[in-house]
């Protein structure tokens, strides 16, 4: 499926007829369905256009919030291990709503990152962290050093 990005090179391999992608922030072949194809994209572009280390990503982390155990798709840290950026993946048949922003919401809560990337890797919202409250913004301009 055609995503809205630039074209990126991955690895891809069929087993018992089911395909992996080779995630390059876990390092190993992670089933390929539509959320993985988004969150694979998003990993790349973060690395490519963006600069970012892969050695400061985590991918699929659990997060306790009010007693619930919540999964980030994609944190992206600092130097100091802050999370600066928080993305949620969703498929492209799922539209971003105020119900996917709810969802981020918690993990920022918990988290507290400067960033927030909501996409289907169809519709992208960056929302950024400001002394007034939020902000939704067309692209980001944090730096490689987030």
């Amino acid at each position: 499926m055609h995503l809205s990005f630039p074209r990126y090179e991955f690895k891809i391999k069929t087993t018992l007829q089911k395909k992996y992608i080779f995630d390059e922030v876990r390092k190993k072949f992670i089933l390929l369905t539509p959320e993985e194809w988004v969150r694979q994209h998003c990993i790349a572009h973060l690395h490519a256009h963006y600069g970012l280390s892969l050695g400061l990503m985590q991918v699929e982390k659990k997060v306790i919030f009010n007693n619930l155990k919540l999964r980030f798709d994609i944190a992206c840290y600092n130097a100091n291990q802050k999370i600066e950026l928080i993305v949620e993946c969703k498929r492209p048949s799922i539209r971003i709503s105020h119900e996917t922003v709810i969802q981020v919401a918690k993990y920022c809560d918990t988290l507290n990152p400067n960033w927030i990337w909501l996409t289907n890797g169809l519709e992208h919202l960056w929302i950024k962290k400001t002394a007034n409250g939020i902000e939704i913004v067309q692209e980001p301009n944090f730096s490689p050093s987030i």
